[in-house]
């Protein structure tokens, strides 16, 4: 579902787009989803939200996006990354969880040490999909993952992933970037086919 006010995109555009990430995922995780039915509800605004920014939140059976409104054409790239990273959510955090996510206290917010494994690695399968699939070209990806190797540089490089997640709404909330970036390059390092495919130019 979508909302465009100045119609610019429509559904069917990109569900078509979106389609081909999930038909990729469905075998990337053995040939089968985890769920029947599962909803993309997208909200595209032409003025700027109160913090500027945009961005998506995942739940079981849908995920909710807040994004500009653009032409059609120019969504639907961004918009299958996206997708892809929300989607697999389904897997981390959803499924796989620390006891603080699994029983999470919204009115005292408690952070596990694991936020590695649900942004990161989940950043990480929605690229490494892509590639394995064929939706992404080897080069691409060889850039993406470097641009996240020069993303990470900017950010505290001392700090042990685990602390800065049981800090990540506090103390160590600047850094929360970095999951993006140095966390999809620990999910890389810990998936062995690709280090060696690295070395082969995948």
């Amino acid at each position: 579902g979508i909302y465009s006010p100045n119609h610019k995109v429509d559904a069917k555009f990109l569900a078509n787009n979106i389609h081909e990430v999930l038909k990729a995922q469905k075998e990337y995780l053995g040939g089968k989803l985890p769920i029947e039915k599962y909803a993309f509800i997208i909200y595209l605004t032409d003025v700027d939200g109160c913090s500027g920014a945009n961005g998506a939140l995942e739940h079981n059976y849908s995920s909710l996006y807040f994004m500009p409104e653009v032409n059609g054409s120019s969504l639907a790239p961004y918009m299958k990354d996206v997708a892809a990273h929300e989607f697999f959510h389904i897997v981390t955090p959803l499924n796989i969880h620390s006891e603080e996510i699994g029983n999470f206290d919204f009115d005292n917010p408690k952070m596990s040490m694991h936020l590695w494994l649900y942004e990161g690695v989940t950043e990480y399968f929605a690229n490494h999909v892509q590639v394995r699939y064929g939706l992404l070209e080897n080069q691409e990806f060889l850039s993406k993952m470097r641009d996240k190797m020069n993303g990470a540089d900017q950010y505290n490089d001392s700090l042990p992933f685990t602390k800065m997640s049981l800090g990540c709404l506090d103390t160590y909330s600047s850094q929360y970037g970095n999951v993006y970036q140095k966390g999809a390059l620990i999910a890389m390092c810990i998936d062995n086919n690709v280090i060696i495919a690295w070395g082969n130019g995948i």
